[in-house]
C-alpha cells in the first residue's frame, strides 16, 4: 500500500502516531515496517515528528535486535543509554 494523498485514514493514523514519544511505544508494539512508513511520511511530507533522531536511532537499533533475539533488548538498553 502507497501513502497516498487519498489515504485519509492512513494519513491520520500516521499523523497522530508521529506526535508519540517512541520511548513511551512498548517494544513490539509498532513493527519496523510500521516505523519505516512512519519515518518515510513524516520526512515526504514535512511533519513534525516528536521523538529526537537520536532516540529514533535507539528504537530502531533495539527493535531490529529485538527480532534477532528476544534477550537482546535488555543488553542494547544498556548499551544505547536512555
Amino acid at each position: 500500500m502507497s501513502l497516498t494523498e487519498d489515504n485519509v485514514l492512513l494519513n491520520l493514523l500516521i499523523e497522530t502516531v508521529a506526535i508519540i514519544p517512541l520511548n513511551t511505544i512498548e517494544f513490539g508494539r509498532l513493527s519496523i515496517v510500521g516505523l519505516k512508513h512512519l519515518l518515510s511520511y513524516t520526512q515526504e511530507k514535512e511533519k513534525f515528528f516528536v521523538t529526537p533522531k537520536f532516540k529514533v536511532f535507539r528504537y530502531s537499533a533495539i527493535l531490529a535486535a529485538k527480532q534477532v533475539s528476544n534477550d537482546t533488548p535488555m543488553h542494547s538498553n544498556m548499551l544505547l543509554h536512555k
